[in-house]
């Protein structure tokens, strides 16, 4: 199940908030016009996209809620998870499990036109970014998790009017069921004995 949406403006802002209800509730490859290092002194940078989660997905999060991007030009994954997504019960032996996966398709983005490509993981200021040229438009992506909200957030935004069109996706590690309501996709489930639940919401700046 997709949530598709052509933008008129020039951002769009993407927030996952997650609520468990038994506590308290690709192979991308680039332009060789690369882009410069960015400003940030304190950072990890890349210009390629991951294609592996345990190694090259860029994280982001805190002690609750995370995420990894992996920062594909044509699809966006972001595995996520939080930390009492848990299989085993109060007197039993359990074990930590993923979430879900979030899946960001960009119409008309494809690895062959993109020039200056860079991803990189701001420490300074605990914040992902992809950014990226294409023809005349410069995309830019950010990426941040709020322990006080208890939410991800993601900001695209592009140079030009009119040039960022999406299709969205979530994708339940425990087959759960997916459903869709304007402009959130709501994903719950049940795992041993935890009932939860994770909401998309998406704004359009």
């Amino acid at each position: 199940m997709k949530w598709s949406r052509t933008l008129h403006k020039n951002a769009i802002f993407i927030i996952m908030n997650v609520m468990l209800y038994a506590i308290a509730l690709n192979g991308d490859t680039v332009s060789k016009d690369f882009a410069p290092p960015p400003d940030v002194k304190l950072s990890l940078w890349y210009r390629q996209p991951a294609k592996r989660w345990e190694t090259q997905a860029l994280p982001i999060g805190n002690g609750s809620l995370r995420g990894m991007i992996f920062g594909g030009v044509e699809q966006e994954h972001i595995q996520f998870n939080e930390d009492t997504v848990w299989n085993g019960g109060p007197d039993e032996f359990g074990a930590y499990q993923n979430f879900g996966d979030v899946y960001i398709d960009f119409k008309g983005h494809t690895s062959k036109v993109v020039r200056q490509y860079r991803r990189e993981l701001d420490i300074e200021n605990a914040i992902c970014r992809v950014s990226y040229k294409i023809r005349k438009a410069e995309y830019k992506r950010e990426y941040f998790a709020s322990y006080p909200d208890n939410v991800i957030v993601m900001r695209f935004t592009s140079s030009r009017q009119k040039k960022i069109s999406i299709d969205i996706s979530i994708k339940d590690a425990h087959k759960g069921s997916v459903t869709i309501a304007g402009n959130r996709i709501f994903m719950a489930g049940i795992l041993s004995f935890l009932d939860y639940e994770s909401q998309l919401l998406v704004l359009h700046e």
